[in-house]
């Protein structure tokens, strides 16, 4: 069933918090997106072609991204692409734990909603 406007409302009311609680914390959209997907990969590696694809980033932006975290060992190179260490995997749930805190309490009453089974 296709979502209604009041569906679709909210859902982009959630979204524009969230980037913007990350942007307040100092991680760009772009970054947000790129991070999101890796922590998302459950280990397994991203070439910087497919991670731009999916994303919408631009892939000089994931290879910036990429080498910025290597440098910080937040991720690592492997056959196949590209992964989280677990540095990365633990910044990541921090991070996200930071933000999912500073958004909204009926944005996240929503989600919570929406991500219920049935």
């Amino acid at each position: 069933m296709p979502p209604n406007s009041a569906q679709r409302a909210a859902v982009n009311k959630i979204l524009l918090g969230f980037f913007r609680v990350m942007r307040a914390n100092g991680v760009g959209q772009a970054t947000a997106m790129i991070r999101i997907a890796m922590a998302d990969a459950d280990g397994q590696p991203w070439p910087i072609a497919t991670l731009a694809d999916f994303t919408g980033c631009d892939r000089k932006t994931v290879r910036a991204y990429l080498r910025k975290q290597l440098e910080a060992g937040a991720v690592e190179r492997v056959a196949g692409g590209w992964r989280l260490t677990q540095l990365g995997v633990d910044q990541s749930a921090s991070r996200f734990a930071a933000a999912w805190g500073d958004v909204d309490q009926d944005a996240r009453a929503l989600i919570s909603r929406i991500a219920q089974p049935g």
